[in-house]
């Protein structure tokens, strides 16, 4: 994990809806759309034949330096758009089926997540404190790293979450969360390298995670043993980890949300 604490470590309160984090990211967007430029146009597949179309738009403030932002819209299968919101980060654009409902799961920063229950388009919004060290955006370089989601697949047996991410690079590591109600915080938490025999691991391409019933079943194409620390450590070209009901729910960690 490359962070020096455990996510569990972290403080995990949420400020998404603290004025002073709203107002601060409502002006570092304004900011981008007034003085940049619309830089390019694409849509990702959100899944159930709904599209999240992209505008994105730089405002470069020196040669080497540009600030980012983009308009969202969420456009339904028969082309109408129904959502639209701005996010200077965006990672997660998903339309998941949870007991009967359709619920877009998408980012709006780098770190945290929301949730748009399709039916009425209420709304769940997430944004870490650990992650965000003043109360604006964008966050300084005191701040700490937390999880970010890039996919989801939800369990309804058993109210978990599992989450494909990453911390600082390309989507590799998987997270579980415990959410009995998606419209709600998380109440516990759950990162599998804590106690599987491997020190990292790189997520397949092809169906990085799935659930087999309970278990999460997570497909890797690198691993490595926690026993040797050197870095000659033998490494595995493919893996297969099925994770037990028991190890995760005893390794699952309370936290405040």
């Amino acid at each position: 994990m490359n962070n020096t604490n455990y996510e569990w470590d972290i403080p995990l309160e949420n400020t998404a809806y603290d004025e002073s984090y709203r107002r601060g990211f409502a002006a570092y967007c304004a900011e981008v759309f007034a003085d940049g430029t619309l830089s390019g146009e694409y849509d990702v597949d959100a899944g159930f034949g709904y599209t999240a179309k992209q505008h994105y738009y730089e405002k470069h403030i020196t040669d080497i330096s540009v600030k980012e932002c983009s308009k969202w819209e969420l456009i339904a299968p028969d082309g109408e758009c129904i959502f639209r919101y701005d996010a200077p980060d965006s990672t997660l654009h998903q339309i998941a089926d949870i007991g009967g409902e359709r619920y877009y799961f998408y980012n709006d920063n780098l770190y945290g997540y929301n949730v748009l229950r399709l039916s009425d388009m209420a709304e769940y919004r997430y944004f870490p404190k650990g992650s965000d060290s003043y109360g604006a955006y964008p966050v300084r370089g005191d701040y700490t790293e937390t999880f970010i989601w890039t996919e989801i697949s939800y369990n309804e047996e058993n109210h978990v979450m599992a989450v494909h991410g990453c911390y600082w690079g390309g989507p590799y590591e998987i997270m579980l969360y415990s959410i009995p109600d998606v419209m709600e915080p998380f109440d516990k938490l759950c990162y599998p390298l804590e106690f599987l025999d491997c020190d990292y691991y790189d997520t397949a391409d092809k169906d990085p995670f799935h659930w087999e019933g309970k278990y999460p079943v997570i497909n890797c194409c690198e691993i490595y043993r926690k026993e040797d620390d050197s870095e000659e450590c033998d490494s595995y070209p493919s893996g297969r980890f099925v994770i037990s009901v028991e190890e995760y729910m005893g390794h699952m960690h309370n936290v405040e949300v």
